[in-house]
């Protein structure tokens, strides 16, 4: 197959446990792929990640997913990046970082967040980010924190996500998108705008904050000599984070939802306007002027939790083959759904298959009560599609079709899909 260079396009996700890369051509041909899982730095209650493993990390998946493609990375035309949400940095004058990157999963803020939120400057947050409440892993209580602890003078440095990082090192550029930037806390959802008494409270200026773009549009493009080799007039798009891409990848019209089964259960919705602010919901921007309502819960890392809790459930498969042999919803399964653990069962004496029928249960019906939320209360009419690993546990997805009620279509999707889907260019 001959494939001319304007086809090709790359797909990074920065997640939180690994960056991957993915390379596509016309028609969403997928060519080749990679996945690397990087190093943390941790000191207790601090979760860090060195600015020179960043760089190395997203060079080595660049250059395997281009080996698995077989083409030159000069091929490349577009890149369309996608991200966890959170994990943050300052780089001074010359884009160096003065500081490693700081994970979503640093605990260092936690005292700092109480403090904040006892501020009458925070009494209206829920109107303007994507939460409904301050969070210790959010940038702003994190950068609040830093401004306090540190002795380092941030005054003459800009304040950094990964993507905005590695937009900054192919343009020399300091951008973000909506969408990541409404999770932070920085940025108002009413204005669209970076809110300024929340700068004013962290003693950042504008000229500090990236450049806000929408959701799907290009950040900029390649303009000289880069770290990754990549040619003059690559474009890169900016493509929110992981999950909206993912979902973007699903085509989903306004008030479709996806479910998507994995470490954890994400119940994501496409609507017309922006969700009120709600405890537990995630809201924002999505592509083409609409909006999303997200929920997530641990889900699959419950299943992980319960099997190394008693080992005599064995193993995912056979936990669902005994689930498959119970026709018994007689017993009820609780636990600590942040917490992961404290499980119990209301009849402690019942057989394992009833047992691991009622874990299932418990997850089909958590599912639901997040589908009636991400719908806004309201009866849902739209589509709802199913994806992610797991999809091969049959017994929950037979659960989740039952108990909500509607058809619901499996599908394939990740962030890659509606990274590519969104470079839309000429």
């Amino acid at each position: 197959m001959i494939l001319s260079m304007k086809n090709i396009r790359l797909t990074i996700d920065l997640g939180s446990t690994s960056f991957k890369a993915a390379i596509f051509a016309d028609n969403m041909l997928l060519l080749g792929e990679a996945e690397y899982k990087f190093a943390y730095l941790k000191n207790n209650d601090r979760v860090e990640i060195a600015s020179d493993e960043v760089d190395n990390a997203i060079k080595l998946v660049v250059n395997k997913a281009v080996d698995s493609a077989g083409i030159a990375i000069s091929d490349i035309s577009a890149i369309g990046i996608a991200s966890q949400a959170q994990t943050s940095t300052f780089i001074n004058t010359d884009g160096t970082p003065v500081r490693p990157f700081i994970s979503w999963l640093d605990n260092r803020a936690v005292k700092t967040c109480e403090q904040m939120r006892n501020d009458p400057i925070f009494n209206d947050f829920a109107s303007h980010c994507s939460l409904e409440r301050l969070y210790p892993a959010m940038q702003i209580c994190l950068v609040h924190h830093l401004m306090n602890e540190s002795d380092t003078d941030y005054a003459n440095c800009q304040l950094v996500s990964l993507p905005s990082y590695l937009i900054y090192k192919l343009t020399g550029n300091n951008v973000t998108d909506s969408n990541l930037a409404a999770m932070g806390g920085l940025y108002s959802l009413q204005t669209k705008s970076w809110h300024q008494p929340y700068l004013n409270y962290c003693n950042l200026k504008m000229k500090q904050m990236p450049e806000l773009i929408h959701i799907g549009m290009c950040a900029g493009q390649i303009s000289g000599e880069n770290f990754l080799d990549l040619m003059p007039k690559c474009k890169l798009f900016l493509c929110g984070n992981d999950q909206t891409a993912g979902s973007y990848g699903a085509q989903l019209n306004v008030d479709d939802i996806l479910v998507n089964l994995g470490t954890a259960h994400v119940v994501y919705a496409c609507r017309k306007e922006l969700p009120e602010p709600e405890q537990n919901l995630f809201r924002g921007e999505y592509p083409g002027d609409l909006y999303y309502a997200m929920c997530a819960e641990n889900g699959g890392a419950i299943l992980t939790a319960l099997l190394y809790a008693y080992p005599e459930l064995e193993s995912f498969d056979n936990l669902a083959r005994l689930a498959e042999q119970s026709d018994s919803g007689s017993v009820s399964f609780s636990t600590d759904i942040k917490a992961l653990n404290n499980f119990s069962w209301s009849d402690e004496n019942s057989s394992l298959a009833a047992k691991a029928y009622a874990v299932f249960d418990y997850l089909a019906n958590r599912i639901k009560i997040m589908i009636d939320m991400v719908s806004g209360g309201k009866e849902h009419s739209g589509q709802i599609y199913l994806t992610g690993g797991g999809r091969k546990n049959r017994i929950l997805v037979k659960m989740i079709k039952e108990k909500s009620g509607a058809k619901i279509v499996e599908l394939e999707t990740s962030p890659h899909h509606g990274a590519v889907l969104m470079m839309n260019y000429d």
